[in-house]
């Protein structure tokens, strides 16, 4: 997927494109006058390249912690074994669960959370029929399993001290004083006596990778994962991929000094604070310092994916205001999803206040002149409408008062012609098969739409009739399919720009084929 390795964190050198940097030319290119060195061709058809940026530390992606908590919840500390037994029912009962992620928490409920099946976990059944001792299915290796926890990007594992043995109740405890030096000194050798917390965050990240890693693809399977697509160790960033510029512009400032954006910035933080990391490592500076510097790069690319985390500080630029990561331009209702996708601008659409009018039928709509010699729909040229479409073609793209013309040709081999420099009457000369975009005439058929679009009625189609003044009229007796009133409300049409669409809107979205619905019977 990755074209190059993202090395420098500038942008540009000498006025052009830094190589090995954030705007380097095999990204792709935001500039007119440039050619992307990867596909070759100009700005607009290349659609970017992305890079990629080897961390020096394995690092959280903040998208699967929550899962990499339950997998880690779910397996051994020391084995990667799934910490349940599969001959139990329960567990026979989570593995019909469809549902990956309600698999998983239901699994996570039913693990032991004392310690490993295997080693000297024998079953307790002999008890009741006498039989020896038989060994649990899982071949585990038996050992004590920490409670994991996250908090603040930061990985915990609380170790519980065994539970003595009946002979050594009978010993003497030492006096507080020694008993103090003890825990201190065992603490510091991570030997558990009572409770000991081991940070897994930072350095000993590699261990979770590694926990991760050596679990089987059938333990995958059992956890609802794929191992050919979603393997537990992927969700540990090792390399981070850099998006190309097309996501991230930049922007010319009337100075002549670049602009840029706050991915960018981001993303020039994270390369720094990465090789800050390498090179106190490369010095062998000591493990908190090294942990620091690993804490800062692991908060840089957490807001770098979601600057809105409850209990972290928010990312910002120097003048204070917070960066927009990721996420915020994905979600909300100004995002890509409900923003730009859901409800878009589109054309051949036009919009204005509606306002009643009696005297045309339910099925028909009062569109103002203004609108209808603005919008165009493309009908071909066929023996039967050829003189018509030469009279609109006369007139152009501005016909006297009262009448339609048309903006433009486009002929066989698709060539446009504009009717307003086209002065030679040779030029405007029609053949079968071409296309003129006319003017919008009465009868025509539009869809008429009020948000929000609740059910079917909301969109319908009419038959449009050019009136004057700058409103749409619509018959009273259609407002209540639309929920519309004439205070003040907006409606929205949309011009169909084939034959086919408009066939489509006369069978089956036309008002009177609308009447009859199931929800009103």
């Amino acid at each position: 997927m990755s074209v190059v390795e993202i090395l420098h964190s500038e942008t540009m050198k000498k006025g052009k494109p830094k190589p090995a940097g954030l705007s380097d030319p095999r990204l792709g290119t935001i500039d007119r006058m440039m050619k992307c060195e990867t596909c070759m061709v100009n700005m607009a058809e290349c659609p970017g390249h992305f890079g990629h940026l080897e961390l020096a530390k394995p690092m959280f992606h903040i998208g699967f912690l929550k899962t990499v908590l339950l997998i880690m919840q779910c397996v051994c500390f020391n084995c990667s074994k799934i910490l349940a037994d599969e001959d139990d029912a329960c567990f026979k009962r989570a593995l019909k669960i469809r549902n990956p992620k309600n698999r998983l928490k239901f699994i996570k409920d039913k693990c032991r959370k004392e310690r490993c099946l295997g080693g000297d976990d024998i079953d307790v059944q002999k008890e009741q029929d006498g039989d020896e001792p038989v060994k649990t299915s899982r071949s585990g290796c038996g050992a004590l399993q920490p409670h994991i926890k996250v908090k603040d990007l930061v990985m915990f594992a609380e170790f519980e001290a065994p539970k003595k043995n009946k002979s050594d109740e009978d010993e003497q405890l030492p006096d507080p004083l020694e008993r103090k030096q003890i825990l201190s000194a065992e603490r510091t050798k991570l030997y558990v006596l009572r409770t000991v917390i081991l940070c897994l965050s930072f350095f000993p990240l590699k261990q979770v990778l590694n926990v991760l890693k050596r679990i089987s693809d059938e333990d995958c399977l059992l956890l609802g994962l794929n191992p050919k697509f979603a393997r537990p160790d992927w969700m540990i960033l090792q390399v981070l991929p850099i998006p190309h510029p097309h996501v991230r512009p930049s922007v010319m400032m009337d100075t002549s000094a670049r602009s840029e954006d706050d991915l960018t910035h981001q993303l020039a933080m994270i390369i720094r604070h990465n090789e800050n990391l390498r090179k106190q490592e490369r010095n062998g500076a000591p493990a908190h310092i090294i942990i620091e510097f690993a804490k800062l790069l692991q908060f840089y690319i957490a807001t770098y994916f979601d600057n809105e985390l409850p209990g972290l500080p928010r990312a910002t630029q120097r003048s204070g205001r917070p960066i927009k990561s990721i996420c915020s331009r994905l979600k909300g209702k100004e995002g890509r999803i409900r923003g730009n996708l859901m409800g878009k601008r589109v054309d051949f659409s036009a919009r204005t206040v509606i306002t009643p009018d009696p005297t045309i039928n339910i099925d028909e709509l009062g569109v103002p002149w203004s609108i209808a010699l603005n919008l165009t729909f493309p009908e071909t040229v066929t023996p039967y409408n050829i003189d018509r479409l030469k009279e609109l073609v006369e007139y152009g793209p501005h016909p006297p008062p009262g009448k339609t013309g048309a903006k433009y040709i486009i002929r066989e081999d698709g060539q446009r012609l504009d009717l307003r420099y086209l002065k030679k009457s040779s030029d405007q000369h029609l053949e079968l098969g071409y296309k003129v975009e006319r003017h919008l005439n009465d009868g025509d058929f539009v869809l008429f739409n009020r948000q929000p679009s609740l059910h079917k009625m909301s969109i319908m189609g009419h038959r449009i009739k050019i009136m004057p003044y700058s409103t749409f009229r619509l018959n009273l007796s259609v407002t209540s399919p639309y929920n519309a009133d004439f205070d003040g409300d907006e409606m929205n049409m949309h011009v169909p720009q084939s034959f086919e669409t408009r066939a489509e809107v006369l069978e089956l979205m036309m008002v009177p084929k609308c009447i009859v619905s199931p929800q009103s019977n």
